[in-house]
């Protein structure tokens, strides 16, 4: 069968400088993900998602050694057509950004994330769930992530990079 996608986002960003070190970032994001497919088989993949997502955040930087970055998101997803599942994420992050002597990086990123959930219970397994959840699970999930990074010569860097995430009910 035929099947056709659409993916239009559309994003505001509003950057405020408070002082030398302290920087305020407020970001609106809102955007409509489509799956349309004709064939019998695969009609429970269909699925309309408007997403809207506010996320501010405030950055302390310490020269240009550190950097460490907090913010809070809320992303509402909701599906316009057959079952009309909706996802409400309330996202916490921290992060950390340091940067040694001699091209050497060290990132870390620790994220909580609160899933609400209307649909049905099977519908968190379909390919609409996936979408709206970003493959979590309704309640709450943990997402990390560090990083290492050493530059080796002009045109060579190695990246050693760890992540891990527990999601909820597991």
């Amino acid at each position: 069968g035929i099947e056709s996608r659409r993916l239009e986002n559309m994003r505001s960003n509003v950057r405020l400088r408070l002082s030398q070190s302290w920087v305020l970032n407020l970001t609106y994001k809102r955007g409509i993900n489509l799956l349309k497919c004709d064939n019998a088989f695969f009609g429970n993949r269909n699925y309309n998602i408007l997403l809207e997502n506010y996320e501010p955040s405030v950055t302390y930087a310490y020269k240009s050694n550190l950097r460490i970055i907090f913010s809070y998101g809320l992303t509402l997803k909701k599906n316009r057509i057959e079952g009309f599942e909706n996802g409400r994420i309330n996202n916490l992050t921290a992060e950390l950004k340091y940067n040694l002597l001699s091209g050497t990086g060290f990132g870390a990123k620790f994220e909580y994330d609160r899933i609400a959930w209307s649909g049905s219970a099977s519908a968190v397994n379909s390919s609409v769930g996936y979408i709206i959840l970003d493959g979590l699970l309704p309640g709450t999930n943990y997402l990390w992530n560090a990083n290492l990074v050493k530059r080796i010569g002009a045109n060579l860097e190695v990246n050693v990079q760890y992540d891990g995430r527990k999601p909820s009910s597991s």
